[in-house]
């Protein structure tokens, strides 16, 4: 089933700077806080390496009225997967935009006709978000695998702020005040083998909020976490390392497609550094990251995206990383490695 959300998007920005990685986001009509769409792959060739934004106007009517409201709930508010097509045809003065992506809601498709659009030639100001931006994500992935919603700071006007405490309101208004008087002396360590009792932790606390905590919990200690190898349903055929030396690029590329689209409708999103191929991709999936990791099956339920980076095994990217620390640490002397696997 697609998501189409033509009759609702009044404004975007899409971005594909960097080989593998298309990004952006979309007003809708109706909400406060922007889709943000984090997307693996590159866009038609006519959008690579190219920026865009556009606006439809407000005095404009729909072509077409929704004929009933979107449930934006079951929407994930960042959008994770690989792209689809992704094209903007300009002619004779009219411009026609068609954004295809698969991720946590299936296929996603959005079109508009004649918007306000312009392209964008990144200055030093947007370079600069980029790069904040960027080491932010970084940050956040060396730290834990699993990230919540709560998306970047982009600097873009009608964006959620990282200086929002709680930018879509996940959280009673009382929480600060039962967190400052019970929770600090109760809370267990990162090491602590059993998840926290809510109940003990903030008394009174409400059945929703407590059960939205307990899944939480449920996610960062793993407690109901299903093999990555195990949770594809119906199954998906894997092609093995003998296979893969056998196919051709269109085919290794449409098996990482159709996996990377599986693994969306998990809450599951990868990384793809420029460095690596259709085939290194392939095998860094089936052969480091499924056999070896779980995912809690109501993941994208719970609004949580499970992150993964090819860099991580990239040793151009670990390399550029070890230049780069260098650079803006000379006084400290590199750190020695201790052999450990």
């Amino acid at each position: 089933m697609t998501l189409r959300l033509s009759d609702y998007v009044v404004a975007g920005e899409i971005i594909n700077r960097r080989r593998n990685a298309t990004h952006g986001w979309l007003a809708l009509r109706g909400q406060d806080h922007p889709l943000l769409v984090q997307l693996t792959g590159d866009p038609s060739p006519d959008l690579v390496g190219k920026r865009f934004r556009f606006e439809i106007p407000d005095d404009r009517p729909s072509a077409n009225p929704p004929a009933a409201p979107l449930d934006f709930d079951t929407i994930a508010s960042q959008q994770i997967g690989p792209t689809g097509e992704m094209s903007v045809v300009q002619t004779d003065g009219h411009t026609r935009i068609s954004l295809e992506w698969f991720s946590q809601n299936g296929r996603v498709l959005v079109e508009v006709i004649d918007p306000e659009f312009e392209w964008v030639e990144d200055d030093e100001e947007d370079a600069q978000r980029e790069k904040e931006a960027k080491a932010t994500e970084e940050q956040a992935l060396g730290e834990d695998s699993e990230d919540s919603e709560t998306p970047l700071n982009l600097g873009l006007e009608g964006l959620p702020s990282d200086d929002e405490d709680d930018p879509y309101g996940l959280f009673p208004p009382e929480l600060d005040q039962e967190l400052a008087g019970e929770v600090d002396a109760d809370l267990p360590s990162e090491a602590t083998a059993e998840p926290r009792d809510w109940s003990d932790v903030i008394p009174g606390i409400d059945p929703e909020t407590k059960q939205m905590y307990e899944e939480w919990d449920e996610v960062t200690y793993g407690t109901k976490d299903v093999p990555l190898s195990e949770i594809f349903d119906p199954p998906i055929k894997l092609y093995t390392a003998e296979q893969l030396e056998w196919l051709d690029e269109p085919t290794v590329s449409a098996a990482l497609k159709e996996l990377l689209k599986r693994l969306a409708l998990l809450g599951v999103a990868l990384n793809i550094c420029e460095h690596y191929t259709p085939q290194q991709t392939y095998r860094y999936l089936t052969q480091e990251i499924l056999p070896e990791y779980g995912v809690h099956p109501r993941l994208p339920q719970i609004g949580w995206v499970q992150h993964y980076d090819t860099s991580e095994d990239c040793t151009e990217c670990q390399a550029r990383f070890d230049r780069e620390w260098a650079e803006q640490h000379p006084d400290e002397p590199p750190a020695e490695d201790d052999g450990d696997v």
